[in-house]
């Protein structure tokens, strides 16, 4: 991905010979470029296969796609991840982000893809405040400016969703799709028990990453009806596009699980009894459970979550 912002100080602005030099430049690379696509064009059918082998990955297929909450139900959708590994996989297409404007009140951004060897060229655009929300001592949040890293992690994430749609507008629609149903049934078989890790194995992890963000196995079961060590494996999914949404920021825990401090806290029980240790007692009950005894890790506090790995 390629992001571009131009610079702007106090030095005089560049002369007309030297803008026209910079823009000669870039098109003999992209005549370049396009060139050698076309010399070494890509061969589909390997291509549609390397996309059907890397969803085939339980980490890929873990990131193939997106949800957030609207309304009583969740939107999904292939993420970006999901996009630019298409893009890798096919080669021969170049896509980025370029900042078309920016002010103190409005920031215009521009995805963009580029399909070297068809010469199919698309591009996605938005528009928005240089804002973040900050959380204040009362629990309130309001819209702060940003400082110099908080507006580049702004503009790279906005940026981000733009190249995606740029990225999905020239690739085949029917590939898109063929890799995020390799990605569902990839996981299916992982949550199942039928890959490497097993059943058990993949619950107590997702206890564990939900616990560093502050959801609990009883708001998971919660939301559930039952018990997680009974969870069927589209329940499983489903937890897994929830955690990631709300890591990513597009969703809050609010939005998908119900509080209740003080059953929570009875949850937690005393003496030591910690989200692992609740979550094996439940899987030996649970018709998935292993008969024999399972020694279990007790959970350690850990620091500030970075990413999900459910399973």
């Amino acid at each position: 991905m390629k992001t571009e912002l131009a610079r702007v100080d106090d030095a005089p602005a560049e002369t007309g010979a030297v803008a026209g030099a910079l823009m000669m430049r870039e098109k003999s690379e992209v005549e370049t470029r396009a060139i050698l696509a076309r010399k070494f064009p890509r061969d589909e059918i390997a291509c549609f296969n390397r996309v059907i082998k890397s969803f085939s990955r339980p980490a890929m297929a873990e990131t193939a796609e997106y949800s957030f909450k609207r309304g009583k139900g969740n939107v999904t959708g292939p993420s970006v991840e999901t996009a630019r590994e298409i893009k890798r996989c096919f080669g021969n297409i170049e896509s980025g982000i370029r900042i078309v404007s920016m002010s103190a009140e409005l920031v215009h951004i521009r995805g963009y893809a580029h399909d070297l060897e068809s010469n199919n060229y698309e591009e996605a655009e938005d528009m928005f405040r240089p804002l973040i929300q900050r959380k204040q001592a009362d629990d309130s949040t309001r819209w702060v400016t940003p400082d110099e890293r908080d507006l580049r992690e702004l503009i790279n994430r906005r940026g981000s969703i733009c190249e995606r749609n740029a990225i999905l507008r020239v690739l085949p629609p029917d590939v898109v799709d063929s890799a995020l149903e390799t990605a569902i049934e990839t996981l299916r078989k992982k949550n199942a028990g039928e890959l490497k890790a097993d059943r058990d194995d993949t619950l107590r992890k997702l206890a564990r990453e939900f616990d560093k963000i502050g959801v609990t196995v009883a708001m998971l079961e919660r939301r559930l009806g039952h018990e997680l060590g009974i969870a069927s494996v589209d329940e499983l999914i489903e937890l897994r596009g929830i955690g990631k949404a709300i890591l990513e920021g597009q969703g809050k825990r609010e939005e998908f699980f119900e509080f209740e401090p003080r059953a929570d806290a009875e949850l937690a029980g005393a003496g030591g009894i910690t989200e692992a240790s609740r979550i094996a007692r439940r899987m030996r009950r649970s018709p998935h459970a292993d008969d024999s005894p399972e020694q279990v890790q007790e959970h350690e506090p850990i620091g500030e979550p970075t990413q999900l790995e459910i399973g």
